[in-house]
């Protein structure tokens, strides 16, 4: 009997497996701004939707309380598991905000390893090429270069 019910649970995983494998395909073909170092945030997003979508189905169907008229424990499960996939979907840009968070209007993102690797001005020079040491701000604070 113990066998039976194994072989059923490897059967419902490879399943289960199956959608997260499509649901992850279908990320990458709809989202454009996914890369390959995404997919384990990718993957983890669709098996909390699986088993989200399983839990909200398990409560629609039996009700949220117990016989007691208490919430069930499934429904506190399900709110978490709904909290941590909004921070991969946030992480992801799958929300209007998060994309906006995450956009770069157009330019190249900032890339800080690469500016932090690149050489740093000499301290005998100015970084905007411009000699700056006579000038001296007016009564605005502006320099004018004048004096």
């Amino acid at each position: 009997m113990s066998n039976r019910l194994y072989v059923r649970a490897l059967k419902n995983a490879r399943v289960r497996d199956e959608r997260v494998r499509k649901l992850t395909d279908r990320m990458y073909s709809t989202m454009n701004w996914l890369e390959a170092s995404d997919h384990p945030t990718c993957r983890a997003w669709a098996e909390l939707e699986i088993l989200s979508t399983l839990a909200y189905s398990e409560l629609k169907t039996n009700g949220l309380l117990t016989a007691e008229g208490h919430p069930k424990k499934l429904l506190e499960h399900y709110r978490s598991m709904r909290r941590v996939q909004l921070g991969f979907a946030t992480a992801l840009g799958l929300h209007p905000a998060a994309r906006k968070m995450l956009s770069t209007n157009g330019r190249a993102p900032f890339d800080l390893a690469a500016a932090l690797a690149a050489p740093a001005v000499p301290e005998d020079e100015e970084p905007s090429g411009v000699d700056v040491s006579g000038a001296a701000p007016d009564r605005d604070g502006v320099f004018d270069g004048d004096g």
